[in-house]
C-alpha cells in the first residue's frame, strides 16, 4: 500500500485477528500457556515503545514494528489450532503436496537472481521478484526435515521414493543458495546434520541422496558448469568454498574476512553503544534508522538497512535490556514447553505429534540461526514463518500437558487403558492435541 509500510503480511494479520477475537479460546490461549503470556510481555513493552516513537519518527516507528507485532502471528495460528484441533492433519496433507511446487518456485527464483523483470514494490526500489537467498536455503532446510521427520516414518513406499527424489532436488538447492548465503548455509547445514543423526529411519534415505549429490558434483566439476547467480557463481569450486569457510578450514586470506570482521565490528559496536548510554533498559526504541548509527554509508546503498545486521541485536539496540531479557525468556519458555511435549507424546505413542513437536524446534532453530547473521525478522518473508510456528509450538506444549496430566489422573481412577474411554464418558472429544475444547 503505497504511503505506507502495510503490505500482504499486515493485511493477512488484520484479517487473522478479526478472526480469532471472535471465538473463546483467544483469552484462554493466553491463560494456559506460559511462552504466550511471555509474548504478550514482549508486545505489550515493543507495543509502548513505538508508542513513544511515533511522536518523533511518524509511521517509521510503526514500520519497525514489525520486528514486535507480527507476534499477533502466534496468537492467530495457536488460537485457530485450539479451536479446530483437525487442522494439524490438515496441514501436514497440505505441506507434503506443497513441498514439491515450493521447490519449482524456488528454482526459477534463484535462475532470476540476476534479472530485474517486473514491478517494484511500491515506494522502494526493491522488484517483486526480489529474494533473500539465506532464506531460500533456511526454508528448503525445513522442508526436508519436515519430509525426512514428520512424513517419513509413516511414508507409503510410493510416497518415499518420491521423497527420495525431493530431497536430492532440495539438497541441490541448498548447496545453490549457499553459495551465495554463508550464514543461511549455516543454518541449513545445522538442521539437517541433527536430522541424519537423531531421524535414524531417514539415514538411508540422506545416505544414498548425498552419494547421488557427490556424483553429480562429480560430473558438474568435469564439465565446468558454472551458472552466473546474485553475488556469487553457482559452480563446485564455490560449493566447496563455501563448505571450507563454514568449518573454518581455508578461510584465511579470503574475501570472506571482510565480511566477517564488519559484522564483529558492527556487533561491537551496537553492543557498546547501547549499554554505555542512558538508553540501556529501553533502547532506542522505534523509527529512526539505528543502522546509521554505526554506518552512515549505508544511506547510499541500493536499499539501506534500518537494523543492524542481526535480528537477535535488532531487539537490543530498539528494546533494550528489558526487551531482549524477554526475548530470551520467550524462546527458553517455548523450548522447554516443547522439549516436554515431545517426551510425553512419545510416551503416549503418539509419534506424529512427537515428530511434530521435534520439527517446530529444529525450524526455529534454523530460522533463529539464520537471523543472527542476517535481520531476517523484521520483515514479513520470514517473520510470519517464524511467528506461525511460535503459535503451533505452544498450542503442543499445551496439549502434552493436558494429555498426560488426563492420562494420569484416568490410571489412578479406572488403571491402564481407560484414558480414552474416560474422556467419551466426560463427553470430550479424543484429540492427541488438547482433550479439553
Amino acid at each position: 500500500m503505497p504511503g505506507t509500510p502495510i503490505i500482504v503480511g499486515e493485511i493477512a494479520l488484520v484479517f487473522g485477528l478479526w478472526v480469532i477475537i471472535q471465538t473463546p479460546h483467544l483469552g484462554r490461549f493466553i491463560r494456559i500457556s506460559r511462552p504466550i503470556q511471555l509474548l504478550m510481555l514482549y508486545m505489550a513493552w515493543g507495543f509502548a515503545l513505538a508508542f513513544e516513537g511515533y511522536s518523533n519518527w511518524g509511521i517509521d516507528a510503526i514500520r519497525d514494528s514489525a520486528l514486535w507485532y507480527y507476534g499477533v502471528f502466534a496468537l492467530i495460528s495457536g488460537v485457530l489450532l485450539l479451536f479446530k484441533p483437525e487442522l494439524w492433519d490438515q496441514a501436514v496433507d497440505q505441506i507434503t503436496r506443497f513441498i514439491p511446487f515450493f521447490f519449482m518456485l524456488l528454482i526459477v527464483r534463484l535462475a532470476l537472481a540476476q534479472t530485474s523483470i517486473g514491478p517494484r514494490i511500491p515506494d522502494s526500489r526493491t522488484r517483486i521478484t526480489a529474494h533473500k537467498t539465506a532464506n531460500i536455503a533456511v526454508n528448503v532446510a525445513i522442508a526436508l526435515a519436515f519430509l525426512l521427520l514428520v512424513i517419513g516414518p509413516s511414508a507409503s513406499k510410493e510416497l518415499r521414493r518420491r521423497a527420495t527424489g525431493f530431497t536430492l532436488l532440495g539438497l541441490l538447492l541448498v548447496l545453490g543458495a549457499g553459495t551465495q548465503s554463508r550464514g543461511g548455509f549455516l543454518a541449513a547445514v545445522l538442521i539437517l546434520t541433527i536430522v541424519f543423526v537423531v531421524a535414524r529411519h531417514s539415514r538411508g534415505v540422506m545416505v544414498g541422496v548425498m552419494v547421488l549429490a557427490v556424483m553429480l558434483g562429480i560430473l558438474a566439476a568435469a564439465l565446468d558448469v558454472r551458472f552466473q547467480l546474485d553475488r556469487r557463481e553457482l559452480s563446485v569450486e564455490q560449493v566447496v568454498e563455501n563448505i571450507q569457510s563454514v568449518t573454518d578450514e581455508a578461510t584465511s586470506g579470503t574475501r570472506f574476512d571482510n565480511t566477517t570482521q564488519w559484522r564483529l565490528n558492527l556487533w561491537g559496536l551496537v553492543i557498546e553503544d547501547v549499554v554505555g548510554t542512558e538508553r540501556t533498559l529501553t533502547g532506542f526504541g522505534f523509527g529512526e534508522n539505528v543502522a546509521l548509527r554505526y554506518d552512515s554509508a549505508n544511506l547510499n546503498n541500493s536499499v539501506p538497512l534500518r537494523n543492524p545486521h542481526n535480528s537477535h541485536l535488532s531487539v537490543l539496540a530498539r528494546m533494550g535490556v528489558v526487551g531482549s531479557a524477554l526475548w530470551v525468556a520467550m524462546f527458553a519458555s517455548w523450548y522447554i514447553s516443547l522439549i516436554r511435549a515431545r517426551r510425553q507424546f512419545r510416551e503416549l505413542g503418539e509419534d506424529r505429534r512427537a515428530s511434530l513437536a521435534f520439527w517446530l524446534m529444529l525450524s526455529m532453530g534454523a530460522i533463529l540461526s539464520n537471523a543472527f547473521f542476517d535481520p531476517t525478522l523484521e520483515g514479513p518473508q520470514v517473520g510470519v514463518l517464524v511467528w506461525t510456528l511460535f503459535g503451533a509450538g505452544a498450542v503442543l506444549g499445551i496439549g502434552a500437558r493436558s494429555v498426560g496430566s488426563r492420562r494420569r489422573r484416568s490410571r489412578r481412577a479406572r488403571g491402564e487403558g481407560d484414558f480414552d474411554w474416560l474422556l467419551l464418558q466426560e463427553g470430550r472429544p479424543i484429540s492427541p492435541v488438547h482433550p479439553s475444547i
